[in-house]
This record gives structure tokens, C-alpha cells and sequence, in this order.
């Protein structure tokens, strides 16, 4: 890596993810380059609680997109218990309107 927090001279951002490097394979220095520069995590790119070396390690390979795409571990879950309770059993009403599933009572 050279540069202060870029890989070579160029800054890892979701602009240059989804646009030259968009379906292309990212290497793990990339990946973790756009965590970087990105969030100010190397590690920011977790797959299902991996931390990027140890999925590249298994074989995960991802393109510039799917880097782009990934949400957290921790605010995915976060975001899936906000989005599963108040739907679970009653529903979710919008406008006066059932939008999710639930009982009608």
C-alpha cells in the first residue's frame, strides 16, 4: 500500500467499487483497503461473522459491487429485529394500511 489510506493512488470508495472496479474480483488487500478508506475498518467487509482474511482464507471471493452491497453483521442484525418486531404477530400499518403479514384479531 502506498499513499496515506489508499492502495497505490487511488482511494477505495464506493464510487471507484462500482464503477472501474464494479465486476471485477477484489484481492484481500483491496478489500480491505475499501474498509479502510471507506469506514476506518479494515475489517469492515464481514461475510456471515467472518472478518475479511479469514473468508478469503476459506475461498470467498467477492467483485467491487458485492463489497459495495455488504451491510455490517452487527447492524443487519439490528435492522432485521427492528424490521421482524413490530410485524411478527399484528403487522405493520402504514397510512391506516396492513402491510406486513401478522393476525387479524
Amino acid at each position: 500500500m502506498c499513499g496515506a489510506g489508499h492502495f497505490g493512488e487511488r482511494a477505495y470508495d464506493r464510487w471507484f467499487l462500482l464503477g472501474e472496479k464494479r465486476n471485477e474480483q477484489l484481492s484481500l488487500p483491496e478489500v480491505r483497503q475499501y474498509g479502510l478508506d471507506s469506514f476506518g475498518d479494515p475489517d469492515y467487509v464481514s461475510i456471515y461473522g467472518l472478518k475479511p482474511g479469514d473468508w478469503y482464507a476459506r475461498g470467498v471471493r467477492i467483485m467491487g459491487r458485492t463489497a459495495v452491497e455488504c451491510t455490517r453483521d452487527r447492524l443487519a442484525s439490528l435492522i432485521g429485529r427492528d424490521i421482524n418486531a413490530p410485524g411478527q404477530n399484528h403487522g405493520l400499518l402504514l397510512a391506516g394500511y396492513r402491510v406486513l403479514g401478522g393476525h387479524e384479531g
